[in-house]
């Protein structure tokens, strides 16, 4: 089931088969209707009796079907007669029938040299040019045989096949209508006049065409074929599916069915039932391409990207030059991280098709996720020349020209993504997200909320609207955008412990912990929430419990070089838990210190130069701590070097209460509460924490 772009379902149905078979059966019109200089009823005046008698026989075995003794009796009735006109049509239809265009055209050709008003000779000629796609040819064929035979159906039915063709639709409809007018019952008119209605995407007139068509001829597949996709464009797939299934009754071992029937469950939605349909097609049909590739592209839909990966081989096994089969099968291969794999088939992709912008996209999204922006950019701007109008790269391409901190290019791509597209949600969101980063709060807000608005069910933009509202300090808001998101989507991990930590910071610490729990149960590899409750366990002061998770989280990075300043904050809160329960935790803390103070901060090989240069200086800070911690610089030292640290009072105001200076301790926390810098941070919360248990 496909959509015809100006190509007829007649060259399936009418082209040479039905044709000759019309010719054979009632044979040719008299020589009295060829030939004007005769009256009807006159005697053919044929070169000689011999002559005659070959020309009978090979009619008579064209009718039977035996076209080699057919074409051999018009060759000897030609050497006999050479100008026998009627001998060159017959001799020029089994030439038509074989496929041999040039000399079924040579013949065509000869035969109206003997008789220029043989209608059906300009007919068969005008058939072969359009065989061949010579539409203007077959034009110039197919007037004469109109004229001449203006009572004659075929002529304007295949006139108004070539009109269709080059897309003179209106011509068109023209010859189809006189057609039907001239024989109601021809059903080949009503179907021809319905694939018209379905390329004007006039699907109710298409239908009733299709309809009458059947009506005629119920026995059809290929006519309900074609209703069926009428009823799928129109968006009607309970009448398209009934009308798969007739088809499938009538020809159950053809895997082509099936595919057709899939695609219309994929229109509805179904991708389950589309991939049983499809699922039967290679079954039956395992060479055939097209069925695996349309497996491949449900897997892909239902993220079984393995599976995906399998099909588009095996289709691409069978046709190793679909450029959109590599191009689906990088997407696939980086989905599941297989970057390299994807880099070589958006590759080849390009190499099939230079003109095919999509494998540029993904080729872009490749390197943008190597850190490659320069060679990304590249790519994306190349998608663009192809399709000016590709607002996905307009998207992808500020982010990268955002990583470069180009960011009045990033805010016209965005921008230019939004004109383009005003109806997407993504391009508010990630506009949204670059004025978040570029502290334009009130502007990141407006865009999440136009994001949610065109896409309540956004869930990302659920999540970076609560993240803001967490910064902002209204976790009320916070609370209720993650609650959403794990409303719509309960597997999204992340929304679990925002939340927790909305919570926490809203002065709700048990519902914090719940969402934590919650997380736990469905991931126990969730290193980042033992992290979060056991830092809500120590706002509570709950110490048991907090070196418990604080333990677990360490267990679960300490291979993890990229989180080394994570692994030295952690070996800092466990040397204060221990400390507050009167544990000696120094040598672990030493350990650590020795370990880390001669390295260098670790550099990630995918992070950018500024989150690198952050990781250092939170690095350097936290090995201040420890080192005042384990006797290592003086009090002084430290505070000279913490000063521009708004964290700093909340470590010297526990390092106060693990030497029994409650009040220095005490106001070292009420300082930290008094910088509106650290509001958001953990340690404001657990000086908060201390400050209500004093």
């Amino acid at each position: 089931m496909k959509k015809m772009n100006n190509r007829s379902l007649f060259e399936v149905l009418l082209v040479l088969g039905i044709i000759l078979t019309a010719f054979f059966i009632t044979g040719l019109p008299s020589t009295a209707q060829e030939n004007p200089s005769l009256s009807p009823g006159s005697p053919v005046p044929l070169s000689s009796a011999e002559a005659k008698n070959h020309y009978l026989q090979g009619v008579d075995y064209a009718k039977k079907g035996d076209l080699d003794k057919a074409f051999e009796e018009m060759n000897k009735a030609l050497e006999l007669d050479p100008q026998m006109g009627e001998a060159y049509f017959y001799r020029g239809l089994v030439f038509h029938k074989r496929g041999e265009y040039d000399r079924a055209i040579a013949d065509y050709s000869k035969a109206l040299e003997a008789n220029p008003v043989n209608f059906n000779a300009y007919l068969a000629r005008g058939m072969v040019y359009e065989t061949l796609g010579l539409y203007e040819k077959a034009l110039l064929d197919y007037e004469p045989a109109v004229r001449l035979n203006p009572k004659g159906v075929e002529g304007y039915i295949r006139r108004g096949d070539v009109f269709f063709k080059i897309a003179k639709y209106d011509e068109a409809l023209s010859d189809l209508n006189r057609a039907i007018l001239m024989d109601d019952k021809n059903y080949q008119a009503y179907l021809l006049r319905g694939e018209i209605y379905l390329e004007k995407e006039i699907y109710d007139k298409a239908i009733e065409d299709y309809s009458k068509a059947l009506e005629i001829n119920p026995q059809s597949p290929d006519i309900y074929d074609r209703r069926a996709f009428a009823y799928m464009q129109k968006g009607e797939y309970e009448p398209a599916l009934a009308d798969c299934n007739k088809i499938i009754a009538m020809e159950p071992e053809k895997g082509e069915h099936y595919n057709n029937r899939g695609k219309v469950y994929i229109k509805k939605g179904d991708a389950e039932k589309a991939l049983e349909d499809f699922t039967v097609a290679v079954n039956l049909d395992p060479e055939q391409y097209l069925f695996w590739f349309n497996r491949a592209n449900v897997y892909l839909h239902l993220g079984q990207y393995e599976n995906a990966v399998s099909d588009y081989s095996r289709a691409l096994s069978l046709n190793p030059e679909i450029s959109s089969g590599y191009y689906l099968r990088g997407m696939c291969y980086s989905n599941i991280k297989e970057y390299d794999k994807a880099l070589e088939d958006y590759n080849q992709a390009i190499n099939i098709n230079p003109d095919y912008p999509n494998p540029y996209f993904g080729r872009a999204n490749i390197y943008f996720h190597k850190k490659d922006y320069d060679k990304s950019l590249a790519d994306y701007t190349q998608a663009l020349k192809l399709k000016p109008d590709y607002w996905e790269a307009y998207v992808n391409r500020a982010l990268c020209y955002g990583k470069k901190g180009e960011n009045d290019k990033a805010l016209a791509d965005f921008n230019k993504a939004i004109e383009i597209n005003p109806e997407n949600p993504r391009g508010y969101f990630n506009r949204g997200a670059y004025w978040e980063r570029n502290h334009r709060k009130d502007k990141a807000l407006e865009d999440y909320n136009k994001a949610i608005q065109l896409n309540p069910r956004y869930t990302l933009a659920y999540n970076n609207r609560g993240l803001l509202m967490t910064e902002q300090g209204d976790y009320q808001k916070a609370v209720a955008d993650f609650e959403k998101v794990i409303e719509i989507d309960p597997t999204l991990n992340i929304a679990y412990l925002n939340c927790a930590n909305a919570c926490w910071k809203k002065g709700e610490p048990e519902p914090a912990i719940m969402y934590c729990n919650r997380l736990l149960e469905r991931d126990a590899g969730f290193a980042d929430c033992y992290n979060m409750r056991g830092s809500i366990f120590f706002y509570k002061g709950n110490f048991e419990a907090s070196i418990s998770d604080f333990e677990k989280f360490l267990d679960q990075i300490k291979d993890s070089p990229e989180r080394r300043a994570d692994i030295l904050h952690t070996h800092i809160m466990l040397f204060i838990c221990k400390s507050r329960l009167g544990q000696d935790a120094g040598e672990d803390l030493k350990k650590i210190y020795n370990q880390y103070k001669e390295q260098s901060p670790h550099q990630s090989r995918n992070s950018d130069e500024e989150d690198d240069n952050k990781k250092k200086i939170q690095e350097g800070f936290l090995l201040r701590v420890v080192s005042l911690y384990v006797g290592s610089s003086s009090l002084e030292e430290y505070l000279k070097s913490t000063t521009q640290e708004p964290a700093a009072p909340f470590y010297l105001g526990e390092w106060y209460l693990i030497k029994n200076q409650p009040d220095k301790a005490a106001g070292c926390f009420d300082s930290l509460l008094q910088l509106p810098s650290s509001m958001n941070s953990f340690e404001f919360f657990w000086a908060k924490g201390e400050i209500e248990r004093k």
